[in-house]
């Protein structure tokens, strides 16, 4: 009588699923990193933007309005268009991420330090603002932040120097 040889041609089920499981866990790593990459490098845009509409506000100090802040325009911008939020470029706030995907401006003496960014304040991409000018002579320009670093604020603001 002929023993019969184990069948040395494939993987057991207990090894399949412990190469699946090795796989699930390194993919489910890998989109944490990811989602986490690309928040940061939306929060650097962010920062970026509002620096870009600070540093044209400064710039554009009492060229055309002799001592007072000229109003935000397009035409400050080399890409002639206002800075805009990488996700959300509509004039109101996003729904898909409510507080956090636009990028919005206080204005006129009572201008507060930061804050978050709120549908109660007004949006920076509403024509010319801020404002400037005598009735406006404050004024500053937040966004909102996906993925502060602990301990940091959730949102970043510029505000005038003059």
């Amino acid at each position: 009588m002929k023993k019969l040889l184990p069948n040395k041609r494939g993987f057991t089920l207990v090894e399949l699923l412990v190469v699946v499981s090795i796989i699930a866990v390194l993919s489910a790593i890998g989109l944490a990193i990811f989602g986490n990459t690309q928040k940061a490098a939306r929060d650097a845009r962010r920062r970026d933007d509002i620096n870009s509409i600070a540093q044209a506000m400064e710039i554009n100090y009492g060229k055309t309005t002799g001592g007072q802040y000229d109003p935000l325009a397009a035409a400050m911008f080399s890409s002639g268009t206002v800075p805009r939020d990488p996700i959300s470029t509509s004039a109101t706030p996003d729904s898909a991420c409510p507080g956090v995907c636009q990028y919005c401006v206080r204005q006129g003496s009572g201008t507060q330090a930061g804050a978050v960014c709120t549908q109660a304040v007004t949006d920076i991409a509403a024509p010319n603002m801020p404002l400037g000018g005598a009735s406006n002579p404050n004024w500053i320009v937040c966004a909102n932040l996906e993925a502060p670093k602990v301990g940091d604020p959730t949102f970043y603001c510029r505000k005038n120097q003059q």
